[in-house]
């Protein structure tokens, strides 16, 4: 299994990417392509600059083959998830951390067997998890972890 990692900050997931720099956007379905093809996706908004860091997902990101991969977004700020994150073939494991704020599940997550992990740093007053209603998320056999560090 292949890794690729994209440092952004704050980074929109859906529409059309405009590079590393302020306010970027990467192409759902370049995410898409890259977990159908075996390779693990790591988003990570970096820690420096005066923009806040945040993640969100406008448009889902669906993955329809290949084998087991993981998906990490990793968010100075927050991370938003708007729209559906899925597999439908082969376990994706799903990974959202941020360093100092809340993470907020809007839409469906769907594991199919791979592992779901919501991490918040400890003693953060600024940490926390959030299932809205109508919401899911599904691991099948995977395991979820919902680790939320606010105080």
């Amino acid at each position: 299994m292949t890794s690729t990692t994209v440092d952004v900050t704050p980074m929109i997931i859906g529409g059309h990417r405009r590079g590393a720099s302020d306010n970027a956007t990467i192409d759902a379905a370049t995410i898409d392509a890259a977990l159908n093809a075996g390779t693990s996706v790591t988003i990570n908004t970096g820690s420096v600059g005066v923009q806040p860091g945040n993640i969100t997902v406008a448009s889902a990101i669906a993955k329809s083959a290949g084998g087991a991969v993981s998906l990490s977004l990793q968010a100075a700020g927050s991370i938003d998830v708007e729209a559906p994150i899925s597999s439908s073939v082969g376990a994706l494991s799903v990974t959202l951390s941020t360093v100092n704020s809340a993470i907020v599940v809007n839409s469906g997550i769907t594991t199919n067997g791979g592992t779901f992990e919501a991490l918040t740093p400890f003693g953060s007053s600024g940490a926390s998890f959030t299932l809205a209603a109508g919401a899911s998320i599904s691991t099948g056999t995977g395991t979820l972890g919902i680790f939320n560090g606010g105080s």
